[in-house]
């Protein structure tokens, strides 16, 4: 038995059944019938071959070799036989090839080319078919080729794409089943407080994910699994894995921490131990303890776990704050006691103004070569992490100078060492506004008709389907169900109608466009169908604290920012709520009012504002127990959707958290976690107490669903109480009892009944065959090298892409290259982009879809929507969220160096620069362009002297809040540009007229006389580089070769991007630019 556990993770769920005569198959086949059924894998008997393929020799080869390699590629190596991509005899032809390649190439360029070698087996197997594929898989043949492409680069650190500046890490991953272990990545991701300490050795830790074979949550509570004591299984896997550790690479990696969001999904870091530059080793237990100080909550497990994940939250470094900059002010509450600022405070204009710039730049959002990093705006609130401190930090405009005050309702844990401002999200944009079944549900029980969701989803349906008509409609569609928002495709989509007036019947079909309006409008219309997700008026927006005593009880103040730029201030009565919503009192009736113009609350934009007045409870805590570090609630400003009266709020008792009588150790830590995967029962919550609220007379009033909303509360809080929510205390269902329609996703199971609620009727009213286009073969396009390694031939362009540069290049003439020696010169510059671009989007195509049929890979519209279309719909939250992860860290760093690329800058150097703080951040940065960025050291000259310079004025006004600094740079006075607000809460550069001499960099010359005329146009040539290169880069990912490959089409719709957006702003600034004084 021992010996088959040591083989299990090679051989995963395929297994052979030897049996020596044709009885003893007969009668396997009467017992196990039930289950090949279920299964649906029953295939022909033949006669078998002994191969001895899992032997302990060639397991115990594997092993040795890894712990001769670097983490790196020994990782590589083992998932080729744990992916089951190798069988185990191979390792000694691999060990050979590996060899020679660590002494030719060195081992970090051995490590990419195992794991392209990794990704061009799954190419071939999702080209051939997995049995099919074996002929094709000589591995022999697949090193030659990997290694003829891999030569093209010169090493691996000359990715372009790998160049994060503290934002992004490569991640490596393992998937951890009931038989298997799966290894993926490094795929790019958004880093941790943790990672950033050690980056050195970012490849010491290792993110591990608990899922069932199919990749969905670990098999606990199933019905086919009755007779199996699934609670013990899982102790035993997960907890013996959490407690003594686990073997990848030829490496023992322990237990680390989780974060919030990954002990939901059920995945939790590990780390292995290391030696720094000083000569310091490093464990897991003595990374915990450099987190901070944690002994308010030691011998509580589930809040020291919480605790620890604050380090483990996905943010991006800012600024260091100074001491004298922070303050911790009282929270408020009511007289008995009640928080009205539970998680948020306040931080000033200015400081906000600096930790938005550095912001954008560790997050690569703007391009700081050009002067437009200036006008960036600048959110209203930022969700952050400061050393032991959490929550939501707001502007107030009130505030002066360098300012940040925290409330001890955000503070958790001392950490000291710790200063850097972490932003985790902002209030930048607001979200569209959706309702969900648990909504519509509650919705219907205070008296909102059928009629009324009938309409909302029927207008929804019909704007879905004029995507198909109109570029506009389908930007507007990935706006509402948030598709492609890493890719810009909204924004694309807008400006082929806006600049160009193209239609999608203008362009081809098959083309990269069409077919991401096809599958962005299945993707909706299954959203619709399966949960109800109908999108409606009104905006998503983060709540904070009203801190100038302004609103009275049950007041709220918004002001969103519509599309064209204005803002608009939401008044009158409207309904407001928070996801999840289960009990009626979960949504209420409130009236959003406005101040006086010249208020300070009118600076602020995208959030919601709650009224601290004191009086019992606050009206987040009604809205499902919500509070402001960093929750998000829902405007609906849609009539149809409002209610009469207000539901009474629930009201539930906080459990007590569970406690040790005994310091919390790792196998505390590990047993929680265990407990939270068993005991993780939110969705089973929310879905018995639809299907009770169905066949219920009382609906959501019935006992049964009001037990259960108490148990939902306490179903979210298990996370930081301990406390779990056991089976046994659910209300019971008679068994095999039937189900609505909605519920089992199914209209002709025998225990399937038709829904009379809203929610059933809204489901039959959209077709299944609207909801899912057939997935049909993936196309697997030739590589990169023209080699031959596919039978399909990839098209020779893509055209759509190719008609629309011919459109741009008729209207704007600008924008083509000025000859075709130098189209060529920045394609041969883009074409190691290009290349590293369709690898990384390989890694991802080939990493997300492992639920699928093994042979499937994500197609490229799949990616870019972030949405898979997929048969199996009950994993599609879970994949929609690892396709959206892994591409919202690696796109903004391809549009970023794409203009550091087509403007000559060296793509590499942003690398080198390093992190900065404060002072380095008022620096100017040149990225080895060669050019000086003369409008930034003048910005930088003037606010290195408003650091000194004295504050003189402070006016609140409609048009903006202005902290009006006298500065005099050579003679001449101006306003700051870091201490103003704009119209639109924009950051203005106030430096237009003023004249200053400067001596212009890479010119090898002395000071010439720097006026706005010279500034404008030394500014022009940029930016027609900039617009004709991408041009050209598009061109490339629609024609060269090396488009061929999977991911070309991105790549140029990428480009396209970036190429529209310039050329629009071109287009508004020559229309409004005034004529120069003389």
């Amino acid at each position: 038995m021992e010996r088959r556990r040591y083989c299990a993770p090679y051989v995963g769920c395929a297994f052979r059944v030897v049996f020596t005569s044709h009885e003893e198959l007969d009668a396997f086949l009467l017992h196990a019938k039930r289950v090949f059924i279920r299964a649906g894998n029953l295939s022909e008997p033949r006669w078998g071959v002994k191969r001895s393929l899992f032997r302990a020799s060639h397991l115990d080869a594997i092993q040795s070799l890894c712990a001769r390699l670097s983490i790196p590629l020994a990782f590589q190596v083992e998932r080729l036989f744990l992916n089951a991509l190798l069988f185990p005899p191979d390792v000694h032809d691999l060990e050979y090839f590996v060899s020679r390649s660590i002494r030719d190439r060195g081992e970090a360029a051995t490590a990419v080319l195992v794991m392209n070698l990794a990704v061009s087996i799954q190419r071939t197997r999702a080209m051939h078919g997995t049995r099919e594929a074996e002929t094709h898989l000589d591995l022999r043949e697949l090193w030659a080729r990997e290694a003829k492409r891999l030569s093209h680069a010169k090493s691996t650190a000359e990715d372009p794409l790998s160049v994060g500046l503290g934002a992004t890490f490569e991640v490596y991953n393992a998937t951890v089943t009931p038989t298997r272990v799966i290894l993926a990545g490094p795929v790019v991701d958004t880093s941790n407080r943790v990672l950033r300490a050690y980056p050195e050795h970012a490849h010491h830790f290792l993110r591990v994910s608990f899922a069932d074979e199919d990749f969905d949550r670990f098999p606990v509570g199933r019905r086919d699994l009755r007779e199996v004591d699934a609670e013990s299984f899982v102790h035993e896997r997960i907890g013996g894995i959490l407690k003594d550790g686990i073997t990848v690479a030829g490496r023992k990696w322990d237990m680390l921490a989780w974060s919030g969001s990954s002990l939901r999904t059920h995945q939790c870091w590990f780390s292995t131990p290391f030696v720094d530059d000083q000569g310091r080793r490093w464990t897991a237990d003595l990374i915990r303890q450099g987190l901070g100080a944690f002994s308010e909550v030691e011998r509580f497990p589930a809040r020291f776990g919480a605790r620890l994940s604050q380090a483990f939250s996905a943010t991006a470094p800012t600024i260091r704050l100074r001491d004298e900059w922070v303050e911790v002010v009282d929270d408020i509450r009511s007289p008995t006691g009640n928080l009205f600022t539970d998680g948020v405070g306040q931080i000033s204009p200015k400081l906000m103004q600096a930790v938005w710039l550095e912001y954008c730049r560790v997050k690569m959002m703007i391009n700081e070569r050009r002067r437009e990093v200036l006008a960036a705006k600048v959110p209203s609130a930022i969700q952050v992490r400061i050393g032991g401190a959490k929550g939501v930090l707001c502007v107030n405009p009130l505030l002066t100078g360098m300012k940040v005050k925290l409330r001890p309702s955000m503070i958790k844990f001392s950490a000291p060492k710790h200063t850097e401002v972490e932003v985790a999200t902002s209030s930048l944009h607001p979200l569209p506004t959706r309702l969900n079944r648990p909504l519509i549900n509650a919705l219907e029980d205070l008296g909102v008709g059928f009629a009324n969701f009938l309409v909302l989803q029927r207008l929804a349906v019909e704007e879905v389907n004029q995507a198909r008509l109109s570029f506009k409609a389908a930007s507007e569609l990935c706006k509402r169900y948030g598709f492609g928002t890493a890719f810009g495709s909204l924004a694309v989509f807008e400006k082929l109608q806006t600049l160009l007036g193209l239609a999608p019947q203008q362009l081809d079909a098959t083309g990269i466009l069409n077919r991401l309006i096809g599958t962005s409008i299945s993707a909706a219309l299954g959203d619709l169908k399966r949960k109800a997700r109908i999108p409606t008026l009104g905006p998503t927006l983060i709540g904070v604290a009203d801190e100038f005593g302004f609103l009275r009880k049950d007041q709220i103040f918004a002001q969103v920012e519509e599309k064209d730029g204005r803002t608009r201030v939401i008044e009158g009565m409207i309904l407001i709520g928070r996801s999840p919503t289960i009990h009626p009192g979960d949504t209420r009736m409130v009236r959003a009012v406005a101040p006086p113009k010249d208020h300070p609350l009118m600076q602020l934009r995208n959030v919601v504002v709650f009224s601290c007045e004191a009086h019992g409870r606050s009206l987040p805590s009604m809205l499902g127990g919500g509070d402001l570090d960093g929750d998000i609630y829902s405007l609906y400003e849609e009539p149809l959707l409002f209610i009469n009266r207000n539901f009474a709020p629930g009201t539930y008792k906080q459990p007590k958290n569970k406690q040790l009588n005994r310091t919390c150790k790792p196998a505390d830590l590990a047993d929680f976690f265990t407990d939270f995967v068993i005991n993780d029962q939110i969705g089973v919550v929310s879905h018995l107490h639809l299907h009770i609220s169905d066949r219920s007379d009382e609906h959501s009033l019935d006992p049964d669903c009001v037990k259960l909303a108490s148990l939902h509360a306490q179903a979210v809080d298990f996370c930081k109480t301990g406390q779990a929510v056991h089976r046994r205390d659910m209300p019971y269902l008679p068994f095999r009892s039937n189900r609505p329609d909605y519920l089992a996703q199914n209209d002709h199971a025998p225990d399937v009944y038709k829904s009379k609620r809203a929610l059933g009727r809204l489901y039959r009213d959209i077709a299944w065959t609207d909801t899912d286009m057939p997935l049909g073969p993936a196309q697997i396009w030739l590589s990169g090298d023209g080699d031959g390694d596919g039978d399909q031939a990839a098209p020779s362009a893509t055209s759509d892409i190719v008609a629309i540069l011919d459109a741009v290049g008729a209207r704007f003439p600008y924008a083509r290259p000025t000859s075709q020696q130098a189209e060529r010169a920045i394609q041969e510059r883009c074409t190691p982009l290009l290349r590293s671009f369709t690898y990384h989007l390989s890694r991802i195509a080939a990493w997300v879809p492992e639920s699928r049929h093994t042979a499937e890979w994500l197609r490229e519209e799949e990616i870019i929507l972030g949405s898979p279309v997929m048969a199996t719909t009950s994993k599609l939250k879970r994949w929609q969220e690892k396709l959206q992860s892994a591409t919202s860290e690696l796109v903004p760093i391809l549009r970023h160096q794409l203009g550091v690329i087509v403007t000559g800058g060296d793509p590499l150097a942003i690398r080198r620069a390093g992190r900065t703080d404060l002072d380095a951040q008022l620096q100017h940065r040149n990225f080895g362009t060669g050019r000086g960025e003369t409008y930034d050291e003048t910005c930088r000259a003037a606010l290195e002297r408003a650091e000194a310079a004295p504050q003189h004025e402070t006016v609140v006004e409609r048009t903006g809040l202005v902290v009006d600094v006298d500065v005099e740079v050579d003679g001449e006075r101006g306003r700051t540009a870091l201490d103003r607000l704009g119209v639109e809460g924009e950051l203005v550069p106030s430096f237009a007229g003023i004249s200053l001499s400067e001596a212009k960099k890479g010119s090898g010359g002395g000071g010439g006389a720097l006026t706005h005329e010279n500034i404008d146009h030394d500014d022009d040539d940029d930016e027609l580089e900039e617009i004709r290169g991408l041009f050209a880069a598009c061109l490339l990912g629609a024609h060269d070769v090396i488009s061929r490959s999977f991911g070309g089409s991105t790549f140029a719709l990428v480009a396209l991007g970036s190429l529209l957006n310039l050329i629009e702003a071109r287009e508004k600034r020559l229309a409004t630019r005034p004529v120069p004084l003389r």
